[in-house]
C-alpha cells in the first residue's frame, strides 16, 4: 500500500473524528468516492443511502439530490459553490481552501446551518485534484451568536465575544490554506487543538498537536506531555476530574461521540475552560483510539457564569425590595389611620397624645425597614444577618398590637390576648426586634386580610420550659378566616405563594 493512499485514508478519519459531516470528492474523474457521511447526536448517517444513490457517484448527480434539501433561497449559491468547473478553476488558480455556509438539513431532518470546508490537493501517484469536503454543524452557534446580539444591548462586553470568534475564524482560514495529507497540517485547521488518546484508564496522550499546547501556554507538545505525566488527567481540575469523565463516559454508553466542558491546568498554574468534543476511533487492528478536539471556551464560560451570577443578585434584590414594600405598608397604614383618628377628635388631647405615641412606635418600626433597605449590601448577597439585642418582650409584644390594632378596628376584628400560667417568665431575651415584629405584624396582617368582617383573632401565650438559658415560648394565633387547604399549607413558605380558594378567586397571600 502506497504512502499516498494511507495518507488519504489517515486523512479521513481525522476529518470523521472532529466533523459532523464529510466526503472525498475526484474533481478530475467526476466521483464522489464512497459515500457522503454525516454525524447526528453521535450516530453517523450514510447519505448515499438516504438519497437512493449508489457509491461512487458522479458530484453532479449527489449535489442534485442534496439540493432538494436546500432553501430557495440559497440554492443558487449552493449550486454555483459545488460547480465542477469552477473547482478545478478555483484549484488551477492556487486555491487550496475553500469555505461557505448555507441552510441544509440534517440526515433526521432537523434544520442546520453547515459549514462546508473544502481542502484541495493534487494526488502524488495520479494527478487527480482531490477535494476533502467536511462540514462543521454551525447551528449552536449560530443561535448562540444571536442570543449574543441581544445579549449587547444591555451588556457591550459581549462584543469581545465576537471579536474573539472572528478571530478564531480568520485562524481557521489562514491555517486551512496549508491543509496538506499529513495530519499536523490538517489539526492546524482546527480553532484550538488536537489529542489522540489511548483507551486506557488514565487516557495517555498518543499525540498532541502544537496549536493544543499552546492554547495552554507550553512551547511544544513535549513540554506539554513532560508537565501532565502523559495523561490528560494530570491537567483537568480536581474538582472536574469525576464530573467531566463522568459525563464523556456517559455520553459514550450510546454513541462513539460526545462533547463536554471542563477545566484544565495551563502552564502558569491557572486553569482555563476548554470543550473537548471526543470521537472513538475503532483501528483495523480492532485497538481503540479517542481523537478529541479541544476548543478554547475560557472567555464564553467566565461571561456566562458573570452573568448568571448578575442575575442572582438582581434577583436577590428585587426579592428584598418586594418583601420590605410589603412589611412597610402595615406601619404606614397604622400611621394613617391614627392620624384620620386625631384629626376628627382633635379636641381630645389625652386621645391626640396617645395616638401620637402609637404613631411614634410605627414610625420607629417603619424607620427600622427602611434603614435595612439603605444597606444595599445586604441586598446583594441576599442574606440580611440577623442582630442579637437585648429585647423586652413585652414591649415588643405591644409594640406590635400598637400597629395591627387600628387595621383590625377598621375591619370590625376583636383582637384577643390571653398568657397560659405563667406567661411570660423571663421576659428579656436576644434576638433581633425588627425581624421578630416582621413575622408577627405578617402573620396578623394576613389574619386581618383574610379574615371575616366582624369576626376575631386570638393570640395565646405558653411558656414552655428553660434549658441551659434557652427559654422557649409557644404563640398560638388563630383566626376565623377563610383558612388554607391542607395541600396548600406544603407551601407556607414559599415567598409570596399564594392559594386561589373558591370561584370569588379570594387569595391568600405568604411572605417571610
Amino acid at each position: 500500500m502506497s504512502q499516498d493512499i494511507i495518507n488519504n485514508r489517515f486523512l479521513e478519519e481525522s476529518v470523521f473524528a472532529i466533523a459532523d459531516g464529510y466526503c472525498v470528492i475526484n474533481l478530475t474523474k467526476n466521483i464522489v468516492r464512497g459515500s457522503m457521511y454525516q454525524v447526528v447526536n453521535g450516530k453517523k448517517y450514510n447519505l448515499n443511502e438516504q438519497l437512493g444513490l449508489p457509491e461512487n457517484s458522479s458530484l453532479q448527480s449527489l449535489v442534485a439530490a442534496w439540493a432538494l434539501t436546500i432553501p430557495e433561497e440559497g440554492l443558487k449559491d449552493f449550486l454555483h459553490e459545488f460547480d465542477r468547473e469552477r473547482l478545478l478553476n478555483r484549484f488551477e488558480n492556487g486555491e487550496r481552501h475553500i469555505s461557505f455556509r448555507y441552510w441544509t438539513r440534517t440526515a433526521t431532518f432537523e434544520p442546520m446551518l453547515a459549514e462546508d470546508h473544502m481542502a484541495l490537493y493534487r494526488e502524488e501517484k495520479t494527478g487527480d485534484v482531490i477535494a476533502v469536503n467536511y462540514v462543521l454543524d454551525r447551528t449552536e452557534h449560530y443561535r448562540l451568536e444571536e442570543k449574543e446580539r441581544a445579549l449587547e444591548k444591555s451588556n457591550r462586553e459581549y462584543a469581545k465575544l465576537l471579536a474573539e470568534e472572528k478571530k478564531h475564524t480568520a485562524m481557521i482560514e489562514e491555517l486551512t490554506k496549508k491543509l496538506q495529507s499529513q495530519l499536523e497540517l490538517f489539526t492546524v485547521s482546527i480553532p484550538g487543538g488536537v489529542k489522540i488518546s489511548n483507551d486506557a484508564p488514565e487516557y495517555s496522550f498518543k499525540y498532541v498537536s502544537e496549536q493544543f499546547a499552546n492554547m495552554l501556554g507550553y512551547a511544544t507538545p513535549k513540554e506539554l506531555m513532560d508537565a501532565s505525566g502523559g495523561n490528560i488527567i494530570g491537567l483537568v481540575h480536581p474538582d472536574d476530574v469525576k464530573d467531566g469523565l463522568a459525563d464523556a463516559l456517559n455520553q459514550y454508553t450510546h454513541s462513539d461521540h460526545y462533547a463536554t466542558i471542563y477545566r484544565i491546568r495551563c502552564k502558569n498554574g491557572t486553569y482555563k475552560y476548554i470543550e473537548d468534543r471526543g470521537q472513538k476511533v475503532i483501528k483495523e487492528d480492532g485497538t481503540i483510539e479517542h481523537w478529541n478536539l479541544m476548543l478554547d471556551k475560557n472567555d464564553f464560560m467566565h461571561k456566562s457564569i458573570a452573568l448568571e451570577s448578575e442575575k442572582k443578585a438582581n434577583k436577590s434584590k428585587s426579592d428584598f425590595l418586594s418583601r420590605m414594600s410589603h412589611d412597610m405598608r402595615t406601619p404606614l397604614n397604622g400611621i394613617i389611620g391614627l392620624l384620620k383618628i386625631a384629626e376628627k377628635h382633635f379636641d381630645d388631647r389625652e386621645l391626640v397624645l396617645e395616638n401620637f405615641r402609637k404613631m411614634q412606635v410605627a414610625a420607629d418600626y417603619l424607620l427600622s425597614l427602611i434603614n435595612d433597605i439603605l444597606q444595599m449590601s445586604k441586598i446583594e448577597d441576599g442574606n440580611v444577618p440577623l442582630t442579637q439585642e437585648i429585647i423586652n418582650f413585652e414591649e415588643l409584644s405591644q409594640d406590635v398590637l400598637t400597629i395591627i390594632e387600628q387595621r383590625a378596628k377598621d375591619r370590625g376584628i376583636q383582637m384577643q390576648f390571653r398568657a397560659k400560667k405563667e406567661g411570660l417568665r423571663y421576659p428579656f431575651i436576644y434576638g433581633s426586634p425588627v425581624h421578630l415584629r416582621q413575622i408577627f405584624l405578617n402573620i396578623y396582617g394576613n389574619c386581618i386580610k383574610y379574615n371575616r368582617i366582624g369576626r376575631k383573632i386570638t393570640t395565646v401565650l405558653d411558656y414552655a420550659e428553660a434549658v441551659d438559658g434557652i427559654t422557649t415560648y409557644e404563640w398560638i394565633i388563630t383566626d376565623t378566616g377563610i383558612g388554607m387547604s391542607r395541600e396548600y399549607q406544603e407551601h407556607i413558605f414559599d415567598p409570596f405563594s399564594q392559594e386561589r380558594e373558591d370561584a370569588k378567586s379570594t387569595l391568600i397571600l405568604t411572605q417571610f
